[in-house]
């Protein structure tokens, strides 16, 4: 008898996942007995999704050699988050898995996503709701815990991908293994962040360099010292808008080195999503500058040294 995959094992159980997602959006939500009855689906869900499938999960063979493509998004973008979907499951790299990282305080049901989203989880969609809101690191927290002998690559939600990106970045990275790949970066400096300059050195180790996550970010397994990674309270109060920033100290933090593809890819931007930008309100707002020092801040309390270490 052959072993039974993650996916087909898994599946079994988010049927029931679903069914108890379904009941919670249908059940009233008003009289103190209905609310209750509400409030025991969603207690018991949560204890059936972070417990209960883990156990019966744990031993099942997962293929390690899969690329987990991770992304998320938020309510202006939603209706048009399944164009960049569709396009990633349009890749010219087939073993790859996609996955959409939602948080319940702005989506408290999969009922309530638009239904052309919905529709592409049988084209290999895998849909996630968290409880927490950790803004554009959900992209890369849950994933990188969920599938940590994987390697994450993150995107946004808001650019249509050409079909040979994941492709082009999983290449890369078989030249340099253990290296953080991407195809857009920017050096590091102590400028202010609006005056970084674009990495013009393609195919090179380097350390004072910054991906920059439109382009597509391939992490390979173990590029980081995960326990303060994964330090939501710490990211909370410094750079709850600034995944980048951190996913980036955190690599020099680790002496991981990074390499930018020769491969440059046209993206092309949803137009529709840019109504709400990330990137135009951190610039805008200097919020990356602030960010940056509020990471040295805690970094010089940590560990003695601040934002522009280089190891």
């Amino acid at each position: 008898m052959g072993k039974v995959s993650f996916r087909e094992n898994f599946g079994k159980y988010l049927i029931m996942l679903n069914f108890l997602d379904f009941l919670y959006g249908k059940l009233p939500n008003q009289g103190l007995f209905w609310r209750s009855i509400r409030y025991g689906v969603r207690i018991f869900t949560n204890i059936y999704a972070n417990y209960f499938i883990p156990v019966c999960c744990k031993n099942v063979n997962v293929d390690s050699n899969t690329i987990i493509v991770s992304l998320t998004s938020f309510p202006a973008r939603i209706n048009d988050v399944w164009i960049t979907i569709a396009s990633l499951l349009n890749q010219d790299y087939q073993n790859m898995k996609v996955v959409l990282w939602l948080s319940r305080v702005q989506f408290p049901t999969m009922a309530i996503l638009p239904k052309k989203l919905l529709a592409l989880q049988s084209k290999g969609l895998t849909i996630h709701l968290v409880e927490d809101d950790m803004k554009p690191h959900k992209k890369y927290l849950y994933s990188m815990q969920m599938y940590p002998q994987n390697s994450i690559v993150t995107v946004d939600d808001d650019i249509i991908y050409p079909p040979k990106l994941i492709s082009q970045l999983v290449l890369t990275s078989l030249q340099h293994k253990g290296c953080v790949i991407c195809t857009k970066a920017v050096t590091v400096s102590k400028e202010k962040y609006l005056c970084w300059h674009s990495c013009i050195s393609p195919d090179r180790r380097l350390k004072m360099i910054m991906p920059i996550g439109v382009g597509g970010v391939l992490y390979p397994p173990k590029t980081f010292n995960y326990s303060y990674l994964f330090d939501t309270d710490t990211i909370k109060q410094t750079c709850l808008y600034g995944d980048d920033l951190w996913l980036n100290f955190m690599c020099r933090l680790n002496g991981t080195e990074i390499v930018k593809t020769t491969y440059c890819p046209g993206l092309i931007t949803i137009f529709a999503s840019q109504k709400a930008s990330l990137c135009k309100v951190n610039d805008n707002e200097n919020r990356n500058d602030a960010q940056i020092e509020s990471i040295s801040v805690w970094a010089k309390n940590k560990f003695g040294i601040d934002f522009y270490v280089c190891k």
